[in-house]
């Protein structure tokens, strides 16, 4: 795969809502020492909806659960109120996600409608190029704070970056198979895309892409199938840095076929 992919949304969008959600939020997300907690990453795909068990379990052991946009929702179906809801996304529209978590870690380049629409929000930056120079000088100069890096694409790759900086080193995916199954890219019904057909990016329809990895073919989305080609970098760089990472998705996914090609080559985090 060689997928070039570009914002969706236009930089003077992008700098005038991480201008005034800068200004206007003062609780920003800051690094945490590294230390022995489980980060448990809860992403929409299609094998969500057979993985729950594992992640009850995994809520029963204490384990940390971050979800990502409307998997937040998802889990509240199942009885599960994750610790963290996590955005990124720039359309106003994501309010209809939001489910019931007990922080919200919402991206500063998102619509600033998303921090009135939940409690206690919390900023955390990305580490894009010329970030900083949208932040206003006095927080930089008088509090610390940190730009998440090594993410890039979707909220899933970033919020690999995400956990790292809050400490985490063993970490655990699901719904991550960055593929439709059936003709559906979510365990769940996405407000404002139409299931089986095409999903929004910046509000723009854009249709499901046949992708041919080692033979086999794929139904995904172009950000998606950037997502599983970034993935092997990604997790190759935490391994780096004394992380283990465990995914689960289901095996005729486009990101199992990524692990495969990987060989195993992560250590298993228990």
């Amino acid at each position: 795969m060689n997928i070039e992919v570009t914002c969706a949304y236009p930089d003077s969008l992008i700098w005038a809502n991480v201008e005034k959600n800068s200004r206007s939020c003062s609780n920003w997300l800051k690094t945490v020492p590294a230390h022995d907690g489980h980060a448990v990453i809860v992403g929409g795909g299609p094998s969500l909806t057979d993985k729950m068990q594992l992640i009850k379990n995994r809520v029963s052991l204490g384990q940390t659960v971050f979800a990502l946009n409307g998997a937040g929702p998802f889990l509240n179906k199942h009885d599960i109120i994750p610790d963290y809801q996590v955005f990124l996304d720039c359309l106003p529209t994501m309010t209809e996600r939001i489910g019931e978590a007990k922080n919200y870690l919402i991206g500063s380049q998102c619509d600033p409608v998303m921090l009135t629409a939940v409690p206690n929000p919390i900023l955390w930056h990305t580490a894009i190029e010329h970030m900083e120079d949208h932040l206003p000088e006095d927080r930089k100069s008088s509090d610390s704070y940190c730009l998440v890096g090594g993410g890039g694409a979707t909220v899933g790759l970033s919020t690999l970056a995400l956990v790292y900086a809050l400490g985490y080193r063993k970490i655990h995916l699901f719904g991550y198979d960055s593929s439709a199954k059936n003709g559906n890219g979510h365990a769940y019904e996405v407000p404002s895309e139409i299931p089986g057909v095409q999903e929004y990016i910046g509000g723009v329809p854009i249709g499901y892409v046949d992708v041919e990895l080692n033979g086999k073919h794929f139904q995904s989305t172009l950000s998606m199938t950037r997502q599983a080609e970034l993935f092997p970098e990604v997790c190759q760089a935490l391994h780096l840095r004394g992380c283990a990472v465990t995914v689960d998705v289901h095996e005729d996914s486009m990101m199992a076929e990524v692990l495969h090609m990987m060989n195993a080559t992560q250590p298993m985090a228990a």
